[in-house]
């Protein structure tokens, strides 16, 4: 074995003492799949011109706008991903659960978006701090509109929270920890006036709902076997 190989496997060792390998592979799919359907409904609905609907209840008008909350706002992305790779490392069945789950609900709430497009009233923000240029950025970035319900930040969140949950032998400390994360991350769509209540709690139920899809443990196993094939594939080249 030659040094490049040597520094190879040295710095494979090093990455999956954190990620579990067959984790690495369901996951991209998984924030591939998650990607597409929202930022592809996006594009399809904005090239389109379909029309847009507004779900609003009398008390998302008395919500304010808080900086505090971009903080949670901004967590979800590295929370989605940190999520399932906690989970892989504990249980192996949970972990193909929560991907199965986060497919079908992404694949759900794509064709949502698409039947029903909907937006927000787009709230001023004066930036008077560091977090308010934050989310004016994140504001800019993501233009397309007709995907405010259900809410993917309520729901990926509350998947994390679900997977982290159910496994048994993980502490109870991370379980508080992994609710107290999502129940901010959930505030946060409505008082970052990126959300209105009922696309929050529509982004809920599309996570429980999504848990219960993805519990047959004969496609959990199916998911399992093409991934297991496709690594052994390429760890052994």
């Amino acid at each position: 074995m030659d040094k490049l190989d040597n520094d190879k496997l040295k710095n494979d060792n090093l990455l999956f003492k954190f990620i579990p390998f067959y984790s690495v592979l369901p996951i991209c799919m998984y924030i591939f799949v998650y990607c597409f359907c929202y930022f592809g409904a996006g594009f399809i609905i904005s090239c389109y011109n379909f029309k847009i609907h507004y779900i609003i209840l009398f008390i998302d008008n008395y919500i304010p706008y808080m900086s505090l909350f971009v903080i949670p706002y901004c967590i979800f992305y590295p929370y989605i991903i940190l999520g399932p790779i906690l989970i892989s490392k504990f249980n192996e069945y949970y972990f193909y659960r929560f991907i199965l789950a986060g497919i079908i609900g992404s694949i759900i709430g794509g064709i949502s978006f698409l039947v029903k497009p909907t937006g927000i009233m787009i709230t001023e923000i004066i930036p008077s701090n560091f977090l308010d240029n934050i989310m004016l950025f994140l504001r800019n970035r993501d233009k397309f509109i007709g995907r405010a319900c259900p809410s993917f930040h309520c729901f990926l969140s509350v998947l994390v929270f679900i997977g982290i949950s159910s496994i048994k032998n993980i502490k109870y400390e991370i379980k508080v920890k992994s609710f107290i994360i999502t129940f901010f991350i959930i505030l946060s769509t409505v008082f970052t006036k990126q959300h209105y209540i009922i696309d929050s709690i529509s982004g809920i139920l599309l996570a429980v709902i999504s848990w219960n899809l993805a519990k047959n443990e004969k496609y959990i196993e199916m998911l399992k076997n093409i991934f297991k094939k496709i690594n052994d594939k390429k760890y052994n080249k």
